[in-house]
């Protein structure tokens, strides 16, 4: 990010701290990036002296004209190169991986649950291994689940992914139901299940609401990691396949479509994490 370089050396430690911890920061900036790169970055000049004469000279003509004229903003031409060169940047660098990744995490649960419970009950050390996936599958969805649009959200998907928030408590409830009417239940018949009772919180409820699993519930851990796979398996290659589609610049300024939602999504986050990760625990913007 070529404008870190002008902030002072006391925000950029900031920034750089931030963005190690927090994900969805370090996507935002890197999407804003490129609006900036191309708005403000200009090729230097030689002469420093005839620099500092005519940034004056602007700087009077500004201030001169601003009483009488009203600025207006234009709009910046871009290259079909350029547009396509960062399109690429944020499907193979950013959105792909953050699927992929949950993927693969899913996955590596499925196997740990098939290997754990073909000996169920299952608890000690092997439950903890399997809570351990568990949080690293979290983890991977919580950056993917940032992006908020394409076919994650178009097939609503996400809320089979992750039905949150549970305000009622259906999830604990739901769970344990299934586990008693299903006690062999099969990633086929759970695809047919409601939201509630599939994705990461069925998982975290089947995993840390009991000492150890039995049979039944195991049944239903290896149902649903295989469930959950196959749906972030298809997100993954839908965007892998359909990513220029995807992401494509529109033409209009009323489009909420393409890379706009992306811009859309990051921005929706960041305020997010404001109001709920630094004025409300700080008590800026709720009860003390």
């Amino acid at each position: 990010f070529l404008y870190l370089a002008i902030l002072p050396t006391v925000y950029v430690t900031i920034i750089e701290i931030f963005m190690k911890m927090n994900h969805a920061l370090a996507m935002a900036l890197s999407a804003l990036s490129a609006g900036l790169l191309i708005s403000c970055v200009k090729p230097a000049d030689d002469n420093s002296a005839t620099n500092a004469t005519d940034n004056q000279q602007v700087v009077e003509e500004n201030t001169a004209s601003s009483a009488t004229e009203t600025s207006t903003i234009v709009p910046i031409d871009i290259s079909a190169e350029t547009e396509q060169t960062y399109i690429t940047h944020v499907a193979n660098d950013l959105i792909i991986p953050a699927y992929a990744d949950a993927a693969k995490q899913s996955a590596i649960l499925h196997e740990l649950a098939q290997m754990h419970c073909q000996n169920a009950p299952v608890s000690g050390n092997e439950l903890q291994a399997l809570r351990a996936q568990w949080l690293q599958l979290a983890q991977a969805w919580a950056s993917a689940e940032m992006i908020n649009f394409g076919p994650a959200t178009a097939s609503m998907s996400n809320l089979y992914i992750n039905y949150y928030p549970d305000e009622r408590n259906l999830v604990h409830s739901g769970v344990a139901d299934l586990i008693a009417a299903n006690p062999t239940l099969t990633p086929e018949q759970l695809r047919d299940e409601s939201a509630i009772v599939q994705g990461v919180p069925g998982l975290e409820e089947a995993l840390y609401a009991n000492d150890s699993l039995d049979a039944a519930q195991c049944a239903y851990v290896v149902s649903a990691s295989a469930a959950l796979s196959e749906r972030l398996k298809d997100i993954e290659e839908t965007w892998r396949a359909e990513a220029t589609q995807l992401l494509a610049i529109d033409k209009t300024a009323e489009s909420d479509q393409g890379l706009n939602q992306w811009f859309n999504s990051l921005l929706s986050m960041v305020e997010t994490m404001k109001s709920s990760a630094v004025e409300q625990p700080l008590g800026l913007s709720a009860k003390a």
